[in-house]
């Protein structure tokens, strides 16, 4: 794989990500926070409109569905279009928007926890959000498949898994850490973070 990612075009960018999430090892590049979300939107576009069009075709078959079961006639043609435009907007916000912003969000507290508070991590910021971005490409190129009834839910799980995976060989790869330090370094803000959440849910409920 190219190590000048930021360098690529649309096509070709969204052709590295694909290649990466099957190759996680190939990749040792290192780029601004910026540079990786850019790469993200390019890698990211042409999933996001496919995705966001077989949403569209999903919500409009699934609302098509609920019209006639409630046999509503006077919105029979009109519940069916609202359901797929808001299966499009779904994957067009989920994709081009929520996921970025996870990764920033992710990228902060984990770079917190494992770089500035336990010392577990040794290099910028910059390293940790495009750990997070290259993990993310599973759930990019695969999203799809989650509306189908119960093939969907196991491939969820499963996708789940593999960004986990990657995640891992990514934070390594990018803080030069060991692997179980990168599994510590990420895994450890998230137990610091659900204990915080349950005392503050236990003195809440308390008060």
């Amino acid at each position: 794989m190219s190590q000048k990612l930021n360098e690529l075009s649309l096509i070709e960018s969204t052709k590295a990500a694909f290649s990466f999430i099957f190759n996680p090892e190939s990749f040792n590049g290192h780029y601004c926070v910026g540079d990786a979300i850019i790469f993200y939107y390019k890698a990211t576009i042409i999933p996001a409109i496919i995705t966001a069009l077989l949403y569209a075709l999903m919500g409009f078959a699934f609302a098509s569905y609920i019209s006639t079961m409630i046999q509503k006639f006077t919105g029979f043609l009109i519940l069916p279009l609202l359901g797929s435009i808001l299966g499009f907007i779904f994957g067009v916000v989920y994709l081009l928007i929520l996921i970025p912003l996870g990764i920033i969000i992710n990228s902060a507290i984990v770079h917190l926890f494992s770089k500035i508070i336990f010392r577990v991590f040794n290099k910028n910021f910059s390293r940790t959000v495009t750990a997070f971005t290259l993990s993310t490409f599973p759930l990019v190129f695969f999203i799809w498949v989650f509306p189908i009834p119960l093939l969907g839910s196991l491939i969820s799980i499963l996708i789940g898994i593999w960004e986990f995976i990657i995640l891992i060989i990514s934070m390594a790869r990018q803080q030069e850490v060991s692997g179980l330090r990168a599994f510590g370094g990420i895994i450890l803000p998230e137990i610091i973070l659900i204990v915080i959440f349950i005392i503050i849910g236990l003195l809440l409920f308390i008060g």
